[in-house]
């Protein structure tokens, strides 16, 4: 057996916490980069909560991080799917305001982009910041999962 091989349960060397970590954080921008859509980022929950539900009793900067991540992706999901309900309920109370849509239309379309946007650049930042030897906290993000 050579010295890669490891046991399911075996905590993690600290290059492998660190680079699971980053996974956690890199995860949710290769989610949504991946599926290039607003609502991908449903999908960006998925890699950091596999990470922190499989590997995070293996290291504890994964679990750590990988909470953050999660926290800050189900952040991002919720404002999305609140943008997407007053965008639709608004669309459909003006959609014969030809005028006043033509406005909106384009505003909300901008507000979607913009959350996918900061979901994607905070995620690397938090990924680099991770992978350089650091730890990396949200600038904003509910505090879910503890």
């Amino acid at each position: 057996m050579s010295d890669t091989d490891h046991t399911p349960n075996e905590p993690f060397s600290a290059t492998e916490d660190r680079q699971w970590a980053s996974f956690a954080h890199f995860g949710g921008a290769i989610a949504i980069l991946g599926f290039f859509s607003s609502w991908a980022a449903v999908l960006a929950v998925l890699p950091a909560l596999i990470i922190y539900i499989v590997l995070g009793k293996r290291g504890h900067l994964t679990r750590t991080e990988a909470r953050e991540a999660l926290n800050f992706q189900i952040t991002m999901v919720g404002a999305i799917i609140v943008w997407a309900i007053v965008s639709t309920i608004i669309g459909a109370l003006f959609w014969w305001l030809g005028p006043v849509w033509i406005v909106l239309g384009p505003l909300f379309q901008i507000i979607g982009w913009a959350l996918v946007i900061v979901d994607v650049i905070f995620s690397i930042i938090g990924g680099m910041r991770v992978n350089n030897g650091g730890s990396y906290r949200y600038p904003f993000s509910l505090r879910l999962v503890h």
